[in-house]
C-alpha cells in the first residue's frame, strides 16, 4: 500500500511540474532522425553544464507525445536529485584462492540506490528550472534543483584532467561502451563516475573480513565484503560527449567533511 501511495504522490508531482512549466518552455528545437548524436548531446550538455552542479538533468528519450516525454524526463531528473539528497552505495568484493592450481580470482559488485522516503521528500522540494522539447533521440529535457545545491567553478578540460575544487571530492567517469540510447549512455557515465567517487570518498565504508571455508592445504576459499552507506550523495557537475570514441563523460562531486 505504501508503494502505491508513493507512486500516486510522485505521479501528481510530475504531472504538476510538467503542466506548470509547459507555458514557460524556451530554446525548443526539433531534432530529426538524421540529426547527428553529437549535435544532440552537445546541445543538451551546453544547457546543463551552464548550471555548474546547481541542478540535475533528465531526458525522456524518444516519445511521440510531448507531455508524456516531459513527465518521463521529470521523473528521471527526480531520480538524480534523490541521489543528491541521499545515496546508499554498497560494494561487495570476494577473492578465491586455489593453491593447487596456483590461481587467484577476484570479483566485485557495486550497487547504488536511494529510499522511498528520500524520493518523496525530494519530489516535494524540487523546483523545475527549464523544460526543453528536442524530439529526436533526446525527447524532452528537464532541469530541476533542490534547496542547497550550489554552482561550482573549475578550470581546464575536465575530460583530460580531473580538476581540484576546494571543499569537494571530484571524479570523472565515462560510459565505457558506446550506446545508441542516449538515456543509457548518460546513466552509465554517471554511475561509473559515482563508482570512482566512492573509491575516493571512502570515509563511510565498513569493512568486514571473513574466512568462509578452508579445505586442506591444497584449496582455500577466502571471501571478504566491503559495505558502505553514504548519506551525502553526489552532484553531477558536467557532461561531455566525445564524438571520436562515441562515449559520454560525466564529472561528479561530493562535499568533503
Amino acid at each position: 500500500m505504501k508503494k502505491i501511495l508513493l507512486l500516486c504522490f510522485v505521479s501528481l508531482i510530475l504531472i504538476s511540474c510538467a503542466t506548470n512549466k509547459e507555458n514557460k518552455e524556451s530554446k525548443d528545437v526539433k531534432f530529426g532522425s538524421n540529426t547527428p548524436l553529437s549535435v544532440q548531446y552537445n546541445y543538451i550538455f551546453d544547457i546543463y553544464n551552464s548550471y555548474g552542479g546547481s541542478a540535475a538533468m533528465g531526458i525522456s528519450g524518444p516519445y511521440l507525445k510531448k507531455n508524456d516525454a516531459i513527465s518521463a524526463a521529470t521523473k528521471e531528473c527526480l531520480q538524480y536529485l534523490s541521489f543528491r539528497n541521499g545515496l546508499a552505495m554498497q560494494m561487495d568484493a570476494s577473492t578465491i584462492v586455489n593453491t593447487a592450481e596456483d590461481e587467484l580470482s577476484f570479483d566485485s559488485f557495486i550497487f547504488g540506490g536511494t529510499s522511498d522516503r528520500i524520493y518523496e521528500e525530494t519530489a516535494e522540494q524540487m523546483e523545475i528550472k527549464e523544460v526543453v522539447w528536442c524530439d529526436g533521440n533526446v525527447g524532452s529535457l528537464v532541469i530541476a534543483s533542490i534547496p542547497g545545491m550550489e554552482k561550482l567553478n573549475w578550470k581546464g578540460d575536465w575530460t583530460k584532467k580531473t580538476p581540484e575544487i576546494e571543499g569537494w571530492n571530484v571524479a570523472v567517469g565515462c560510459s565505457f561502451a558506446t550506446y545508441t540510447n542516449m538515456l543509457k549512455a548518460i546513466e552509465a557515465s554517471t554511475f561509473r563516475a559515482a563508482q570512482e567517487l566512492l573509491s575516493i570518498d571512502a570515509r563511510a565504508l565498513m569493512v568486514d573480513n571473513t574466512i568462509v571455508g578452508t579445505k586442506t592445504d591444497e584449496y582455500k576459499n577466502d571471501s571478504f565484503s566491503i559495505n558502505g552507506i553514504r548519506f551525502e550523495g553526489f552532484t553531477v557537475l558536467a557532461y561531455a560527449y566525445n564524438e571520436k570514441d562515441g562515449k559520454v563523460y560525466a564529472m561528479v562531486a561530493s562535499k568533503k567533511k
